[in-house]
């Protein structure tokens, strides 16, 4: 978590000392139609969700800005299941536009997330088990649309890789036998996402 706030921080110098072209956004998106999977086979949906987030952009062609930003997906619900969740995202972006007066543009982004799922643990007579979720890889894609000098919405498709970890073993049947419940299986998080964003 400290590198996400060490990230925010070179964003807020970046915005105070970078020139006029330079700028920084900030944005509020809603999650929808979102799920998750572990290891491809456990495949559950997750309620409608919000995020923050804050931006550092650059015009480096025309038709072509490039940024860096944090963004704090808040916590939501797993369907079916009592568990929550939430993440911390700091990425990598690029916005084109490749028809010239028109205000569309295509995005994208690529970063590392901090997954935020509540750890497992159990314990019995004879056995343990604790499980423990990672983060990874973080991607988006989508296209966007300005509305004057300050303000753009974006629809985007996200996903937010990482592992679940497991550890633990002991004797579990009758006669004992001793099982080792150390595991690591993929987790995936994919939604669309509706951006609204302010640019200072």
């Amino acid at each position: 978590m400290r590198y996400v706030f060490a990230a925010l921080v070179v964003l807020i110098c970046l915005g105070a000392a970078t020139p006029v072209e330079a700028e920084v956004a900030t944005s509020l998106g809603v999650q929808i139609d979102g799920s998750q999977e572990v290891d491809q086979y456990n495949h559950d949906y997750v309620s409608t969700g919000f995020s923050v987030g804050i931006e550092w952009l650059r015009p480096i062609h025309p038709g072509i800005r490039l940024g860096i930003g944090v963004e704090h997906l808040l916590r939501r619900q797993v369907a079916n299941n009592e568990s929550d969740f939430s993440i911390w995202a700091a990425f990598v972006s690029a916005r084109w536009n490749p028809w010239s007066q028109r205000p569309w543009y295509l995005v994208g982004r690529l970063g590392y997330g901090f997954i935020n799922r509540p750890q497992l643990n159990a314990s019995g007579s004879g056995y343990s088990y604790s499980e423990e979720t990672k983060g990874g890889v973080c991607a988006a894609l989508g296209i966007g649309s300005d509305f004057g000098r300050h303000f753009a919405v974006e629809l985007l498709y996200a996903q937010y890789h990482g592992k679940v970890e497991s550890s633990g073993g002991g004797n579990v049947l009758d006669p004992p036998v001793f099982v080792d419940f150390g595991n690591t299986l993929s987790y995936r998080y994919q939604t669309l996402v509706i951006r609204g964003i302010y640019r200072f």
